[in-house]
């Protein structure tokens, strides 16, 4: 199974990447200097989240030694229980999880990145 960056940039179905091929200077596109990205998405402003996708990161670190590496993708009933975990651990509000020691927002984050992930996988 691709994970999420092989899905974008390999599939030409993954359609949160979908957008209109059209220099923004009208360019033709073999034309030189042309580069077809008008419109498309600015993926590059997720740099402004860096910190916060980082402990993201650290989330799944820590799942992945405690479950598997990737496990999560085969869970039963994904949705109902990864947004059980998403409110358990919002409801908790700023506070750290007991047994990772990382932020329950965080833990929140990850959940809902899980839920919407395989949501888009099953469409």
């Amino acid at each position: 199974m691709k994970n999420g960056l092989e899905r974008a940039f390999h599939d030409p179905e993954c359609d949160f990447i979908k957008v209109g091929e059209v220099d923004p200077d009208g360019l033709a596109a073999n034309a030189p200097g042309a580069k077809l990205d008008k419109g498309k998405l600015k993926a590059h402003l997720l740099a402004d989240f860096g910190p916060a996708l980082l402990k993201v990161a650290e989330v799944l670190d820590y799942g992945s030694g405690k479950y598997s590496p990737h496990g999560w993708l085969e869970v039963k009933d994904p949705e109902e229980r990864y947004m059980a975990a998403f409110w358990r651990h919002l409801l908790h509000g700023k506070g750290k999880d007991q047994e990772s020691g990382i932020s329950h927002r965080v833990h929140a984050c990850w959940n809902l990145l899980a839920a919407i992930t395989l949501e888009k996988e099953g469409e």
